[in-house]
């Protein structure tokens, strides 16, 4: 279905939508959206609509109209730009051989306590110990119960109540234990010659204990996913569990950051990065952008060595709780923006054309849909010239798939990609990237370097230096554009914090509280990414309007700096839960007086009247948020 119209007063729906399948953002089309103008909705609607092609009744959109037919110019208007693009290709070229000469140069260095030697017995280990285990979960859900019976990953999954979802893996996993002698393969057909044997794992786990030693994030990694690996099969434990036990990123970042071939593999693409910056033209910088950049391990490596003066750098990813995450950790870094991106959403890619001197995707692209098309939309996002670095896993393990290969991204790869295959060699990415319109492509480590046997590698692409229409890679106007556009974000909040301390301060005292509300409100709405036209009103409550519990200590941090006030409670809006009523109590605050917190509800128990930190809120659960603003609002 290509075209989703929700009919109502919210898109509601749409939401639920999304929830199911995050693609269909760009496919579903609301009617109407609460606080926006009725007309202006539906008629965006309609040229959507009208622009992909839809029929519409113009006859019975103009019933009751009374309209009158105008002449409108025959021809389009002749916009053509000219440049001399000399200037720009040499600028782009030396970008480029400095950026392959670095990362060229970094692969030959691991880092220390690494030993590229000990990685093939590694591997070995990983890999036998992965097949007992995939042996051992599947004799538990009485798979291959039978002697001599045959079975396909379909008929296995509905036989033994596994989730659905899960095909793809099963059939990874009935290839592996093929070649490991467990079953007999018969084309798409797979049988047990005996029944499963008991399987001990304490040999082959003590063997990957042996051979893993110096890697404590990804021994961590393994025990967690060998825990949950029968919960993910059965549809009973989010495959996030494995590499977010709790909801807590840290083991997912050290697994990205600190283990052995991560660290490798991130200093190669900060080296890159930082001699692109070094050579990029000293009156405009460089322009980062960093797609699915999840927890940060890859983004902290290369804020380390780049410039804060000549880079800005855009860390996106789908996800908001990543966003969140990163702006905390990365908040001494002034020159990051944040924002979501999603490399699949053509809208998206549109919106961004041409946006970039580099992108950035660490173990990104293989885990879309479209490989072939998500390298296409990475080099529309790229400036003329720009530069596409890659880092990605190009050996496939079967380890992989008790670990990484449980998550979605792994699964969801529908072009040349055939099963039960999931990663690409350098070469097929060389291919690929060729294909997109990448003129040059260069990979790290190089072929015959002894660091190849990590299996992981930096594959670095350059654009074309001029676009399809004869435009030049970094023209005088891109140039003065980032000059006039580009503000240090810290600078940006000081500027903001002076002018209103003074307009607050020449305001009447009738005013004053007005001037607050304004700022609160304006807060309020770059938080919910509310359109001007859909501001909160004074009484507005902000539940309602949609702010959770991290939004809510969001809002209390972007108020404490703007106002240069210490201390306000991350329960602000449990306590005051109206843009007034905020107002109200910051407007105290700023005069000196002592306000006083709302009295509890008697039958409040005492322990929940105290003040609660930041991080006490971010971990409240949805129903203990829900019961907590019961009790605020009871006051």
């Amino acid at each position: 279905c290509p075209i989703l119209l929700e009919i109502g007063p919210q898109p509601h729906l749409k939401a639920l939508a999304l929830r199911s399948d995050a693609a269909l953002d760009s496919r579903v089309y609301p009617s109407l959206r609460r606080r926006h103008k009725e007309w202006e909705d539906i008629l965006e609607t309609l040229g959507k609509l009208y622009v992909q092609g839809q029929a519409i009744d113009w006859r019975g959109f103009d019933r009751g109209q009374h309209r009158k037919r105008i002449a409108l110019p025959t021809y389009p208007f002749d916009r053509q730009r000219y440049w001399h693009a000399a200037r720009d290709e040499n600028s782009s070229q030396l970008i480029w051989q400095r950026a392959v000469n670095a990362a060229l140069v970094q692969s030959t260095q691991v880092p220390i306590g690494v030993d590229v030697g000990a990685f093939s017995a590694k591997w070995q280990a990983l890999n036998r110990w992965a097949v007992a285990e995939i042996a051992r979960t599947l004799r538990s859900v009485d798979a291959f119960a039978v002697p001599g019976s045959r079975f396909d990953a379909q008929s296995v999954v509905a036989a033994c109540g596994i989730l659905p979802a899960n095909i793809k893996l099963v059939n990874r996993w009935l290839h592996m234990l093929a070649d490991a002698g467990y079953l007999l393969a018969h084309g798409s057909q797979f049988e047990n010659p005996t029944v499963f044997p008991e399987i001990d794992l304490s040999e082959a786990w003590g063997d990957v204990a042996r051979t893993s030693k110096d890697d404590s994030y990804l021994l961590e990694y393994l025990h967690n996913c060998s825990q949950h690996l029968r919960g993910v099969l059965m549809g009973t434990t989010s495959p996030l569990e494995t590499l977010f036990p709790g909801g807590s990123p840290d083991l997912a970042r050290n697994v990205y950051e600190n283990s052995s071939g991560a660290r490798y593999a991130n200093r190669i693409v900060a080296s890159a990065v930082q001699m692109a910056s070094i050579a990029a033209p000293a009156r405009r910088g460089l322009r980062i952008l960093e797609v699915g950049a999840g927890t940060g391990a890859t983004t902290d490596a290369v804020l380390r060595v780049v410039s804060p003066t000549r880079t800005l750098y855009h860390f996106t990813d789908v996800s908001e709780t990543f966003l969140y995450h990163a702006k905390a950790r990365f908040s001494p870094y002034p020159f990051v923006q944040y924002s979501l991106l999603d490399i699949e959403n053509e809208e998206h890619i549109a919106r961004h054309r041409q946006s970039f001197d580099v992108v950035i995707a660490a173990n990104v692209i293989h885990a879309t849909r479209d490989i072939q098309a998500s390298l296409s939309g990475v080099a529309r996002l790229l400036a003329p010239g720009g530069m596409l670095i890659l880092l990605e896993v190009n050996q496939a393990h079967a380890w992989h798939e008790i670990t990484t290969g449980l998550l979605q991204g792994w699964h969801k790869s529908e072009d040349f990609l055939q099963e039960p295959r999931t990663l690409l060699g350098v070469d097929e990415w060389n291919s690929a990237l060729n294909k997109a319109g990448f003129v040059d492509v260069a990979s790290a480590p190089e072929p015959g370097s002894p660091a190849e046997v990590i299996g992981l590698h930096v594959i670095l692409a350059r654009n074309s230096a001029v676009d399809a229409d004869g435009v030049s890679a970094i023209s005088a106007a891109a140039d003065s554009a980032w000059s006039a556009d580009y503000t240090s974000p810290s600078a940006a909040v000081d500027a903001e914090s002076a002018i209103f301390a003074q307009r607050l301060q020449e305001a009447p005292a009738a005013e004053q509280q007005d001037l607050l509300m304004e700022l609160v409100s304006q807060q309020i709405a770059k938080i919910l990414q509310l359109d001007s036209n859909a501001m909160p009103r004074k009484r507005d409550r902000l539940v309602d309007l949609g702010m959770d519990s991290l939004m809510a200590v969001e809002l209390r941090n972007r108020l404490s700096t703007l106002l240069r006030v210490n201390d306000l409670p991350v329960t602000l809006i449990f306590d005051y839960p109206t843009p007034d009523a905020i107002a109200g109590y910051l407007l105290d605050r700023l005069q000196g007086k002592q306000h006083e917190q709302p009295e509890a509800s008697p039958a409040q128990p005492a322990e929940q009247q105290k003040r609660m930190s930041a991080k006490e809120v971010t971990e409240l659960s949805d129903e203990e948020v829900a019961e907590l603003l019961r009790e605020r609002l009871a006051r």
